[in-house]
């Protein structure tokens, strides 16, 4: 077409080329999509980085709120109650929430245990569902994936009720100061979670005082065993799974597998395969 000059030049502009077309490709566009690339490399390292911390400090406890041992719906009560408190500044404000919920979850587990081990009924039935080996034997459990359920461990011997007891019963004067880091859910709490509904909620204690290490100590001797299960729950030591925003990020990611970034109207394929492999225990 012959170039326009004079007045029809100034009329109609000639159209601006460049990267803003669909394909097109610039520097800003580029820079844009380097900077994603190394956001999202930098959150899931980072996250790994944590997971590795807290193998030397963490807990997890995994929660399910069939009934009766459901205990999900008890610990929002006290969530809720504990922050009409704060709003009302009837509690200290050095009263953590976090030891709030732990307290009471280590509370009701000492009442449980005492009420089963005075009711010879209650104790027949956890024999007959492997909870108890014997009228004071409570077993170390770990997952059947054959079966899909938690059974008794034949590799270590059991732990005694009388024990157990005693261990819970001095938790609660270990939780001051810095010694519980956190204890929370990776997801928020419901007033009405359904019926089997399952909560993970992560322990992380502190590295300092005698108090942090016989705390550490005592979820130590009580992991993976059956008195969890009173509450419905069961505590296993802190692992490399990804959880929470990075778990969402990784099976987002699963699931496309090669994630199309649309970014200033660059479109280009993005493989996000090496953010999958799961960091390696050292």
């Amino acid at each position: 077409r012959p170039r326009k000059t004079g007045a029809d030049a100034q009329t109609h502009p000639p159209r601006r080329q460049g990267p803003t077309q669909p394909g097109g490709r610039g520097k800003q566009g580029d820079n844009l999509h380097q900077v994603v690339e190394l956001l999202s490399k930098l959150v899931l390292n980072h996250e790994d980085s944590l997971n590795t911390s807290r193998l030397e400090k963490g807990y997890v406890i995994h929660l399910s709120d069939s009934p009766p041992s459901g205990i999900l719906r008890q610990l929002y009560t006290v969530s809720e109650e504990w922050h009409k408190a704060r709003e009302a500044k009837t509690v200290s404000e050095t009263l953590s929430l976090r030891v709030v919920i732990f307290g009471t979850l280590v509370r009701e587990m000492v009442t449980r245990l005492q009420t089963l081990m005075h009711d010879q009924d209650a104790i027949k039935k956890a024999i007959d569902a492997q909870i108890m080996a014997g009228p004071n034997g409570l077993y170390f459990q770990a997952w059947n994936h054959d079966t899909g359920r938690l059974e008794p461990k034949k590799d270590q011997a059991p732990l005694s009720a009388t024990m157990a007891l005693k261990l819970l019963k001095e938790v609660p004067s270990l939780l001051s100061g810095d010694v519980l880091r956190k204890f929370h859910a990776t997801r928020k709490l419901k007033s009405d979670p359904p019926e089997g509904g399952k909560a993970v909620f992560l322990i992380e204690v502190g590295l300092r005082g005698e108090k942090a290490a016989k705390l550490f100590d005592t979820l130590k001797t009580l992991q993976g065993n059956a008195v969890w299960s009173l509450i419905g729950g069961q505590l296993r030591a802190a692992d490399l799974q990804r959880r929470g925003l990075a778990a969402a990020l990784q099976q987002t990611l699963q699931g496309r597998g090669q994630l199309l970034l649309v970014i200033s109207n660059v479109r280009r394929p993005f493989n996000f395969s090496w953010l999958l492999l799961p960091i390696a225990a050292t």
